[in-house]
């Protein structure tokens, strides 16, 4: 079929036709464009394609709802009784008003797939555990498996006679998978593939067992991202706890002579108004043995009554020395404790808050600390749709300590990201003290944020998250000892409380700038909330007007409308976005434009490339980077399906818990997109990463992507009971 394209006033015009589309016979004129720019140009492609040119955009894109699905299926138009009971049930719902043109029968499943045999995607595992041993040899054998990378990419091995893994490549390759045929991205961008012969595109850069190199571009390639943050000689001494800790040490001490100084404070408190009592008691006795018997003896049941209720009632508590202090409780739980400041503390701080490193943190957009969703390939998608601040995925300060490689590797920084953070979460002084060392002389971070609002029962059982919330002497040992160590600035992410219906997060709020924070976040709802209900921004303006630091507000931020609404009626300097750019990325620069935009359903299917491009690039090309590769995307996946692109909408704004009704998308990409069926999503990242391994499974982590807590999709597309006790936000 023939189609023309008017560019008129578009600008500069770019026509972007997929390579799986060239096989196809027919052709596209493009016409009505300046030939100045782009010249009049006829390729072949497939004819059932559709154009789109959305304004203000300026790049003309050209739809294939084919060239990435064989399998099309063209939906049946629903009756007018169908139509209907559509209606109606849309009337009657409060969520989100979709046009009765898209809606599609009630009920109906959105199987958009080719039907797949039973536990396509479910592997059911019956076997006992592996022990230590025995998981220690299946390693092993592994690795003998294994094809050695140094030989693969330049031919040469650098372990020498000490590598555990394979030298045949003739064996490698007559045994390797079927590529994925596409070119490979990392050789495009670098010039160079460091994964060689194991790169599952490395049809596109090797000749034999030859691993080529483009020298021009590795002449202007960017430089290569660290393998390990931390030196392999560092792990080595913290492994083996040779390792000599600087600054650490001393603030923990001194912390603790704080905490001793302040219990013996409280002792003596105790020990006078006891005295007091009894003085009280004593003259109360004297006067009342003047009185008659018979009124003495009921006075002096009163008084005993009087005296029990008004004791003092003595309990135990451990401090973080691990020694047991005898303290009253009305002292600990209600009675102020005593000022604590820097001078106090008696140690010798590298910078001190004043003196370190200012951030502007006025009418800034952030992107929030995503647990497994915030990786680095998805933070430099949202960089490009121009989030200002973005932080890394929350990390346990225990496992920082332990120079663990995984929890390193969350502090791995893009170039792209000029304003970057790092999350740490722990509840002992003295690991988050190390930890905080550790970043401040290895990770290149703008700042540090102490995790406070983590919900999730795993954290919060070990005094860590938003439990800090009911310890804050704890949070402020914490914070203290981080601001001591670090020569970057210090912030801190909170929740209103633990119960939203005794919220205690202003309470604390006008005590951190003394505490060392530069800045606080604070999300609009309470631990037993997680992600339930709306977020609070009422009880947010009431913490802004008590907080003496800039304060970013979050929660139920899911358009631009929202987020200068929150904004105003706060008074925040800043928001922080997490759910909504999970859902549309894009969020951040309609929050800049002030505008809606309505992304094709090709603009994201090219986003979800990109991303993979970007996984690739951050996790590797080979068969191992493109299962994590997959396995984020499927993540993500589980999120972005919620979104409703707004050209199928009557009103705007939506909010984030708003549930759409059954509908069709504009096109066949459009509706899958929507799917929310796990083997649907399976199918998209085949499409970007070829098909999944015969045992492959997939279930989503995190809980807070459904509409409801109680049911969540599996791999085959049944409902499976959810605990909601996993979240997606640090």
């Amino acid at each position: 079929g023939r189609m023309e394209v008017d560019a008129t006033n578009v600008g500069d015009v770019a026509v972007t036709v997929p390579s799986a589309a060239l096989d196809a016979g027919n052709s596209v004129t493009v016409t009505s464009v300046d030939t100045t720019t782009v010249p009049t140009a006829t390729t072949a492609v497939d004819t059932a394609s559709s154009v789109v040119a959305d304004e203000p955009r300026r790049l003309v894109k050209i739809d294939w709802s084919d060239y990435a699905r064989s399998d099309r299926q063209t939906y049946p138009q629903p009756s007018e009784e169908q139509m209907n009971v559509a209606r109606e049930a849309r009337d009657r719902s409060e969520d989100v008003k979709v046009d009765m043109k898209y809606l599609r029968p009630v009920g109906a499943l959105m199987n958009f797939h080719r039907p797949e045999p039973a536990g396509a995607y479910t592997t059911e595992v019956t076997q006992k555990p592996l022990s230590k041993r025995q998981q220690r040899k299946r390693r092993n054998e592994a690795q003998k498996n294994k094809v050695c990378r140094g030989l693969c990419s330049t031919g040469q091995c650098e372990r020498g006679p000490k590598c555990k893994f394979s030298h045949d490549l003739e064996a490698y390759l007559r045994n390797k998978e079927p590529e994925l045929g596409t070119p490979c991205y990392i050789y495009d961008v670098r010039g160079f593939c460091p994964y060689g012969l194991m790169c599952q595109y490395s049809n596109s850069h090797t000749v034999g067992t030859k691993n080529l190199r483009n020298e021009e571009k590795l002449a202007v390639a960017p430089p290569d991202p660290k393998v390990h943050i931390i030196p392999s000689q560092a792990a080595y001494d913290i492994n083996r706890r040779n390792y000599k800790f600087k600054y650490a040490p001393a603030v923990n001490a001194a912390w603790n002579q704080v905490l001793n100084k302040a219990s013996q404070q409280q002792k003596s408190a105790v020990t006078n108004n006891n005295k007091e009592e009894e003085e009280e008691q004593e003259k109360q006795t004297e006067e009342e043995e003047t009185v008659t018997t018979t009124t003495a003896a009921g006075d002096d049941e009163k008084t005993t009554n009087e005296a029990q209720a008004g004791a003092t009632v003595i309990k135990k508590r451990r401090t973080d020395l691990g020694e047991e202090v005898t303290v009253p409780a009305a002292a600990s739980d209600t009675t102020e404790s005593p000022a604590i400041t820097y001078d106090t503390m008696y140690m010798e701080t590298r910078l001190r808050p004043e003196e370190k490193k200012r951030i502007d943190w006025q009418d800034k957009t952030y992107l929030a600390p995503l647990t497994t969703l915030g990786n680095l390939p998805f933070r430099r998608l949202c960089k490009e749709y121009g989030a200002d601040i973005t932080c890394g995925e929350m990390a346990m300060g225990q496992n920082l300590i332990s120079a663990q490689n995984s929890e390193w590797a969350l502090l791995k920084r893009h170039p792209s990201e000029d304003l970057f953070g790092a999350q740490i979460c722990g509840s002992n002084v003295e690991i988050i003290a190390k930890a905080a060392e550790l970043i401040d002389e290895y990770a290149d971070v703008d700042f540090v944020d102490l995790n406070s609002g983590c919900p999730i029962d795993l954290v919060t059982q070990r005094g860590a998250g938003s439990a800090l919330l009911d310890r804050p002497r704890k949070m402020e040992g914490l914070l203290r000892s981080m601001s001591a160590v670090l020569r970057c600035p210090v912030t801190v992410k909170l929740r209103i409380g633990k119960d939203e219906k005794k919220p205690n997060a202003h309470t604390i709020v006008p005590l951190l700038r003394d505490w060392g924070c530069c800045a606080v976040t604070m999300h609009g709802r309470s631990r037993l909330q997680r992600y339930s209900k709306d977020a609070n921004w009422d009880y947010l303006k009431q913490c802004v007007e008590a907080s003496p630091i800039p304060f970013i507000g979050n929660g139920d931020i899911y358009s631009w409308q929202h987020a200068y609404e929150f904004k105003a009626h706060a008074g925040t300097s800043s928001v922080m976005v997490a759910r909504g750019a999970l859902f549309k990325p894009w969020i951040f620069k309609e929050i800049k434009d002030r505008a809606d935009y309505d992304i094709s359903s090709s603009e994201r299917f090219e986003m979800l490339r990109k991303f993979v491009n970007y996984g690739l690039y951050h996790w590797g090309s080979d068969k191992q980077g493109v299962s994590t590769t997959r396995e984020f995307l499927l993540q993500w996946l589980s999120f972005l399906h919620r979104y409703v692109p707004i050209g199928l909408l009557e009103t705007l704004p939506t909010r984030m818990k708003d549930r759409p009704p059954a509908f069709f998308g504009r096109d066949d990409l459009e509706t899958l997109l929507a799917s929310n069926l796990v083997a649907d999503w399976v199918r998209i990242s085949e499409m970007l990463l070829g098909p999944v391994p015969p045992e492959f499974s997939f279930t989503p982590k995190h809980k807070s992507n459904a509409y409801t807590p109680t049911t969540t999709t599996t791999a085959t597309g049944t409902a499976a009971p959810v605990d909601n006790e996993t979240q997606a936000e640090g």
